[in-house]
């Protein structure tokens, strides 16, 4: 497994247990719908969450996360989810994990970004 996988896979394991540290239930990891991917799936209260992550090293820049093509695959995805498990689209949200990672001491910073698209 080459080093950026990896990295990624590490961060999907830490948001992952941030959210269920946080009360959330993993119901889904890289769920592929066609051509577009969703990170995790979660469920908390009566809402299905939606989590993109993106993990990057210290000190890369971290401007623009998310690119216009990149919400637009990710709105796709989440409809076609929603679509195929009856979900009222009024209960669904896309949120943002952040995490930054420190190779030299094996830590990492998390920020968790709530309904990004509203």
């Amino acid at each position: 497994m080459n080093s950026l996988k990896a990295l990624g896979n590490r961060g999907e394991q830490i948001a992952s247990e941030h959210l269920e540290h946080s009360a959330y239930k993993i119901i889904g990891r890289n769920l592929k719908l066609g051509p577009q991917e969703i990170d995790i799936v979660a469920q908390k209260s009566s809402w299905t969450i939606f989590v993109e992550v993106k993990t990057r090293t210290r000190g890369n820049d971290q401007d623009g996360l998310l690119s216009k093509q990149q919400i637009t695959n990710l709105k796709k995805a989440i409809i076609k989810y929603a679509l195929r498990n009856r979900l009222a689209f009024e209960r669904l949200r896309l949120d943002l994990i952040l995490i930054t990672a420190n190779p030299r001491n094996q830590k990492a910073e998390l920020k968790h970004y709530q309904d990004i698209l509203n």
